[in-house]
């Protein structure tokens, strides 16, 4: 920690690496059209409101959320996120 843009990428299944292929097709695409503009949200751990109540069970062992740097996003937010303006 921390992980930056610049930090070598190891997907670890076939989910992450179709998201790793997604930014290197997006990569080229911006190289070949330098005005193309691409926006990549990647969310990880979505929850849901009624989920909210399980963050206490977290608190306890650190070892359960270490998968995933003990981040979420909150399923209204993600989605108002999308539909910003860039």
């Amino acid at each position: 920690m921390p992980i930056t843009e610049e930090h070598e990428r190891k997907p670890e299944s076939a989910y992450s690496l179709s998201k790793l292929v997604g930014e290197t097709m997006a990569e080229q695409y911006t190289r070949w059209d330098p005005e193309l503009k691409i926006v990549s949200l990647r969310f990880s751990n979505v929850m849901l409101p009624q989920e909210y109540s399980t963050f206490e069970g977290w608190q306890k062992d650190p070892k359960l959320r270490y998968w995933n740097c003990w981040g979420y996003i909150g399923k209204f937010i993600g989605s108002a996120s999308c539909m910003l303006e860039c």
